[in-house]
C-alpha cells in the first residue's frame, strides 16, 4: 500500500527516516503553523439561521451561531441545523 501512495518502501533509508524515533507514522505539517491556533486564522461571524416550510411555519431556528465569516447562508443553515 505504501508503494501505491507514492511513499518510501520499508527496505530503504527514506522509509526509516520517516518513522522517526518512535517507529510510528510521521505526518508533515502542511496547512498550519507551529505554535499558532488554526482557528485564529479563520474570521468568525455571528449569524442567524431560520428554516421555514412553504406555509411559513418555522422548522428550525438558531440565533447568534458562530461560523466562518465567508460561509454562505445555505452553508450556515445546513451546519447549524445538523450540529
Amino acid at each position: 500500500m505504501r508503494r501505491m501512495l507514492g511513499q518510501a518502501t520499508e527496505g530503504n533509508a527514506a522509509y526509516k527516516a520517516q518513522l522517526g524515533d518512535g517507529g510510528g507514522l510521521a505526518i508533515e505539517r502542511r496547512f498550519t503553523q507551529e505554535g499558532r491556533d488554526p482557528y485564529q486564522a479563520v474570521r468568525w461571524a455571528r449569524r442567524d439561521s431560520r428554516i421555514i416550510n412553504p406555509d411559513g411555519s418555522v422548522v428550525f431556528e438558531m440565533t447568534d451561531a458562530e461560523v466562518p465569516a465567508d460561509w454562505s447562508q445555505v452553508a450556515v443553515d445546513i451546519i447549524v441545523s445538523k450540529y
